[in-house]
């Protein structure tokens, strides 16, 4: 007989359905200590007044800190939403334990980085280099999500542009684009 995950999860369902029914969903046990405190230090806040999208931890000066402390692996960090991204070129997770309480890691997401930051300034400031001397004016990103320079020029330029040559001995993609192919705008462009 041959068992499905679907079948699996269909009974799984099944079973959680029947056990929420017959129990009284709306009751909470509670454990009797005999002097009971019935005050709720939370009583005097109104629900619209929680907001847990402004919950702060203390990541002031972070990629500060990152950048001077941990220059050979640091690869970069970014605020998306709820968790910081912070990038290593490895043993991230040990590193962000020096600078990040415990009790606030579920507030940080260690990728792996192929270059630290310091590497991808470098190819940045090499590249507009590059196209400065060839009489291009440019403006640039650092994509940490993919890894790469991005160096924008006015479409008038394009074809001069992509005849420039960036550092070969660098190892990091430059991607010429005309700012109107920017990418949407996200925390990790630097």
């Amino acid at each position: 007989m041959k068992i499905t995950f679907a079948a699996i999860g269909c009974l799984f369902l099944l079973a959680s359905m029947m056990f929420l029914t017959a129990c009284d969903v709306g009751s909470t046990p509670s454990i009797s200590t005999g002097a009971e405190d019935t005050s709720n230090p939370f009583d005097d806040i109104e629900p619209d007044q929680v907001n847990l999208d402004n919950i702060t931890v203390p990541f002031d000066g972070l990629a500060d800190k990152l950048r001077t402390n941990e220059a050979a692996t640091f690869g970069g960090l970014y605020d998306q939403g709820p968790q910081w991204v912070i990038y290593f070129t490895s043993d991230g997770d040990q590193t962000i334990r020096k600078y990040v309480p415990a009790e606030n890691m579920f507030q940080v997401s260690v990728r792996q980085s192929t270059f630290t930051l310091v590497r991808l300034e470098t190819a940045q400031k090499s590249a507009i280099n590059a196209f400065t001397t060839a009489g291009i004016s440019t403006s640039s990103d650092i994509d940490l999500l993919l890894q790469r320079i991005i160096i924008y020029v006015n479409s008038a330029d394009l074809i001069k542009a992509k005849s420039v040559k960036t550092d070969p001995t660098s190892n990091i993609p430059v991607d010429i684009m005309t700012p109107d192919q920017r990418p949407a705008e996200g925390p990790w462009l630097q």
